[in-house]
């Protein structure tokens, strides 16, 4: 192996080979001209003179429906990772957009905001809303888009799921554990996999991990593919020397099937690394805790 393949430490349960998913037939895209973009706020500045505050940047959370501002570079290329394996987009200015795997370059020259529509190619299930307003005065700059609401009902796109399984099953399973591991740890995103911040707690896997470690996976992020959903969240050695965290304090239950972490196990006092969980996709009520009788008090 290679790259991050190499430096990556992962738990592999072995497992049985996943069960393809039904086929359904894809959604037609709809046409530009019968899409109302998302107007623009009286509030917004192109020129940012009546901003306050720091520039949004890093990992944006968004929902169906919501429209999101980005401050951008005029002039120059920004990259917009999305949670969609092929975006397309819709918008009035497509020749100052390049689409590359699930990544968005927009290159916007100086003026009023763009606005635009990202979604799942042959997928309208849901979409992201942006108002991007170029500067002069900005650098280059990268956002990570991811889906909020995870876990609270919000539907998935067929094709989005359709995809997912495929890649899963495009290869033995070990390898796809594998691959799926290293492309966290690079910070990609497998096709048709949906990427938001988790946002229930209570359904995040459960760790037995031991003195001076704490695992938080809230806030944290959740990746669902077909049948497969993976974790992740953050490790911290609390205590005052160098420890090292064995990967299996987090198989803690029968659907996880791999653990890692990132960039290594053995941590100094106070670093902190990335943990990455991967479980088969379960019904939420097969996941509910079945509450102990001797613990909530019932007698004969």
């Amino acid at each position: 192996m290679t790259g991050h393949r190499r430096r990556l430490a992962v738990w592999l349960l072995a497992a049985t080979a996943l069960p393809f998913l039904p086929s359904a037939p894809a959604q037609a895209d709809a046409p530009p001209e019968a899409v109302e973009l998302p107007a623009v706020p009286a509030s917004v500045d192109p020129r940012g003179r009546g901003s306050k505050g720091p520039l949004a940047t890093g990992t944006v959370s968004i929902a169906p429906g919501e429209t999101k501002a980005l401050v951008v570079s005029a002039g120059n290329v920004n990259r917009i990772v999305t949670p969609f394996a092929q975006p397309d987009i819709v918008t009035t200015s497509p020749d100052q957009f390049t689409v590359r795997q699930n990544v968005v370059y927009a290159a916007p020259a100086a003026g009023d905001p763009l606005t635009l529509y990202i979604t799942e190619k042959g997928d309208e299930t849901r979409a992201i809303s942006l108002i991007l307003m170029p500067q002069v005065n900005v650098a280059s700059r990268e956002f990570r888009l991811v889906m909020a609401g995870s876990g609270t009902g919000l539907p998935r796109g067929t094709g989005s799921v359709q995809k997912a399984a495929a890649w899963e099953q495009s290869q033995p399973f070990e390898v796809t554990l594998t691959d799926l591991m290293a492309g966290l740890a690079a910070g990609s995103v497998p096709q048709g996999y949906d990427l938001a911040m988790a946002a229930d707690p209570a359904a995040a896997p459960r760790c037995a991990a031991p003195a001076p470690f704490r695992i938080d996976f809230a806030p944290g992020q959740l990746l669902t593919g077909g049948q497969l959903e993976a974790w992740v969240g953050m490790v911290a050695n609390a205590g005052g020397t160098a420890a090292e965290l064995s990967e299996t304090a987090c198989a803690t239950t029968p659907e996880v099937v791999a653990v890692a972490i990132w960039p290594s196990p053995r941590l100094q006092p106070g670093e902190r690394a990335e943990i990455y969980v991967v479980r088969r996709v379960t019904a939420a009520a097969a996941r509910q805790p079945r509450p102990s009788l001797i613990e909530v008090g019932h007698g004969f």
